[in-house]
């Protein structure tokens, strides 16, 4: 028989998991207009868990319809996975007063009580509110990412797959195993899928301006992001 601590880590890590796996394609068509643009920003607030004292959850809605979002077990906690982060799109439908989140797996929706409060469209209980605030300066922090590598001229480009945010790629030491990769796979041309752990610089604006493979994984030349 499973013991409650198991069972109160289950459930602390199936909570973790609630914003980082998400997927498939928005429905309908998204009007954004200047009138009721969303719920556009960072917000923050802590979920529930049995057994351990909170989640940590984040999320950056970024005017141009993706989002990061970072998920962290507080101090004292019983869980295993401490952090986990994604990045995705969102769409907002106002009429229904519904925020859609996508990446990969399945979506999470939230609705909006009063401005600047989301609250996410769970199964299980208790407060799952998030707050608009100001984003710390580590915000989303490490990515596991899956996207599209391309080299131009002297720059590489990655383009990622869930959002199609294309950066260049800040060249050092995990940049070059993908160049020995490439070698060995014959130099392809074109964008190749690639998987990777990277970390995004941020511009003045507050848009993603650059990307540091933190660790690289593997290159597939015979595939898409849409495989």
């Amino acid at each position: 028989m499973r013991s409650n601590a198991f069972r109160e880590v289950c459930t602390c890590l199936a909570l973790l998991s609630l914003l980082s796996a998400c997927g498939g394609e928005i429905p309908g068509t998204v009007e954004m207009t200047s009138d009721d643009p969303g719920p556009i920003g960072f917000f923050t607030g802590t979920f529930p868990c049995d057994g351990c004292p909170g989640i940590t959850a984040e999320v950056l809605l970024h005017e141009d319809g993706y989002f990061f979002s970072r998920q962290e077990y507080l101090s004292g906690s019983a869980g295993t996975l401490s952090t986990a982060s994604a990045m995705g799109r969102w769409a907002w439908f106002a009429d229904d007063d519904l925020l859609v989140l996508q990446a990969r797996g399945p979506e999470r929706r939230f609705s909006m009580p009063e401005t600047g409060v989301l609250e996410m469209i769970a199964q299980t209980g208790g407060d799952h509110r998030v707050y608009k605030s100001v984003r710390p300066d580590d915000f989303p922090g490490s990515l596991s990412l899956i996207g599209m590598l391309e080299r131009r001229g002297d720059m590489t480009f990655f383009s990622e797959c869930a959002t199609d945010l294309e950066t260049p790629v800040e060249t050092g030491a995990e940049y070059q195993l993908y160049i020995r990769q490439l070698r060995r796979a014959g130099n392809p041309q074109g964008p190749v899928y690639a998987e990777l752990d990277g970390e995004y610089g941020w511009s003045a604006e507050g848009s993603p301006a650059s990307l540091a493979i933190r660790r690289f994984g593997t290159i597939r030349p015979d595939r898409r992001c849409q495989e």
